[in-house]
């Protein structure tokens, strides 16, 4: 009896060593499947939150194409840069009306062609054509630019002012003398001195400040001088 004593104790010792071992392993089994549903649980949400956030992100893009392209929204929008464009144009219309008045203040000034194409330009405009108005313009302008040009090359050539009290006249006089402005269609007006006499009766003479023949270094006088001595109502220089 007393050498069986010790066997007969390991075996109940074993069996609650066991099954402490196999409780253990069952509750780290347990906790470790819970954590790994836990997990699967979470990584499923956020899935499902990020499905979410790129559905409204696709819908609200829709959403925004579709305002873009609502036909009442593009025709606003094609209307405010059609009436932009108007306006620009109408303002540099404004411009130019005015460098044509002050065109047509100079005598020598050509304005009909600046005109029609002005008109042309209203003309479009009031029919809301933008292309024709502004492809209009840029010709006006260049068509200014160039009637500019034109006068400021006259104006330079232009050295005695006319006076206001000269008359202006086309035509010679019948008789006698005539100080009048004539109008040369595309130049302007000239200042001219005239002298009209009957070729019947005119007689013309040729005068010269030297005595005799004369070669080289010829003297010479006024041309009043000339006309004085001689008695006649006018001259003119020559050689």
């Amino acid at each position: 009896m007393t050498k069986n004593t010790p066997t007969s104790f390991r075996w109940p010792l074993l069996v609650v060593v066991l099954t402490v071992i196999l409780a253990v392993m069952s509750y780290a089994f347990r906790q470790s499947w819970s954590r790994q549903v836990t997990l699967e649980s979470a990584s499923i949400i956020q899935s499902e939150k990020i499905a979410s956030a790129e559905a409204q992100i696709k819908d609200l893009a829709q959403q925004i194409l579709v305002l873009e392209n609502e036909d009442q929204r593009l025709k606003n929008n094609a209307l405010q840069k059609e009436i932009a464009g108007l306006k620009a144009i109408y303002n540099v219309t404004l411009i130019q009306y005015e460098d044509i008045l002050n065109l047509r203040e100079q005598s020598a000034s050509k304005t009909t062609v600046l005109e029609n194409l002005l008109a042309d330009i209203l003309a479009a405009i009031s029919k809301n054509d933008l292309k024709t108005a502004q492809d209009t313009s840029r010709k006006l302008a260049t068509e200014i630019t160039k009637e500019k040009s034109r006068l400021a090359s006259l104006a330079q050539t232009a050295v005695v002012a006319i006076p206001a009290n000269v008359p202006d006249k086309s035509t010679p006089p019948s008789s006698g003398y005539s100080r009048q402005k004539v109008n040369v269609e595309g130049l302007g007006y000239f200042l001219v001195d005239i002298v009209a006499g009957d070729l019947g009766s005119t007689k013309v003479i040729v005068d010269t400040a030297s005595a005799g023949t004369c070669g080289n270094d010829c003297p010479v006088l006024p041309l009043a001088t000339y006309v004085s001595r001689t008695g006649a109502y006018a001259g003119v220089n020559g050689s």
